[in-house]
């Protein structure tokens, strides 16, 4: 039995630093969500303080350059938050 097809995406993990306040993790969302709309991607996943998610392109693989596209614009929000990103990585449901 075989598996079903790789999905190449990538995983970004953000913690909102010490007094920033909760409702500024949901403008991050927001705008992360803005910024893969417009670029062909999409996003699942969530939290509070710290927040976790998935990375995937429509239609296609993630490519290095979303991962670039993404670390270029947590430039603008990392004095609210501290990013991290995996490397491209197969986030498929199969078991």
């Amino acid at each position: 039995m075989s598996g079903g097809c790789p999905v190449f995406g990538f995983i970004v993990r953000f913690a909102l630093r010490d007094g920033v306040e909760r409702d500024v993790g949901d403008a991050i969302a927001y705008d992360l969500v803005m910024l893969l709309q417009a670029n062909g991607m999409s996003m699942g996943g969530g939290g509070d303080r710290e927040r976790e998610y998935v990375i995937t392109r429509d239609g296609a693989q993630a490519s290095d350059a979303d991962r670039q596209l993404v670390a270029t614009w947590s430039e603008h929000w990392k004095h609210d938050a501290a990013f991290r990103m995996t490397d491209l990585i197969d986030v498929s449901d199969d078991d």
